[in-house]
C-alpha cells in the first residue's frame, strides 16, 4: 500500500516549492475527483430514478437541480456521519462501496429505467 505521508514529505522538504506544490494539489485534485464521483452517481440516480420517476414525473429542470443539490447535501451529511461516528476508518470506503454497488445494482433489479425520449 502506497503511504501518502513519504509522497507529501518529498513535496515538502526534497522538491522546490513550485514542484511541492504541483504534486500537492495533484493529490487533491484526485481526491476532489473521487469524491465527486461518489455522490454525483448516486444522487442523479436518486433524482432520476425515484424522484423524478414516481414523485414528481413532470418536474421541471430547475426542481430537478434543486433536488439533485439536496440529494448531494444529504449524501455528504450522511457520509460525514460515517466517518465521523465510525470507529474504523477503513469501514467507511467498505460502505461506501457497498452502497454505490447497491445503487448501480438495483435500477437492474427493480426494472428503474429512465426514458430519455
Amino acid at each position: 500500500m502506497l503511504d501518502y505521508r513519504a509522497i507529501l514529505a518529498a513535496a515538502f522538504d526534497v522538491l522546490p516549492p513550485f514542484l511541492g506544490a504541483m504534486v500537492v494539489a495533484t493529490i487533491v485534485a484526485v481526491v476532489v475527483s473521487t469524491a465527486d464521483s461518489y455522490l454525483l452517481a448516486p444522487s442523479t440516480s436518486i433524482v432520476r430514478d425515484i424522484y423524478q420517476r414516481w414523485m414528481r414525473p413532470r418536474a421541471a429542470n430547475r426542481e430537478l437541480i434543486f433536488a439533485s443539490y439536496f440529494a448531494t447535501l444529504s449524501l455528504v451529511v450522511v457520509g460525514f456521519t460515517m466517518g465521523v461516528s465510525t470507529p474504523s476508518a477503513a469501514a467507511v470506503p467498505m460502505m461506501t462501496h457497498f452502497c454505490l454497488r447497491g445503487s448501480s445494482v438495483a435500477h437492474q433489479f427493480f426494472n428503474l429505467s429512465i426514458d430519455v425520449t
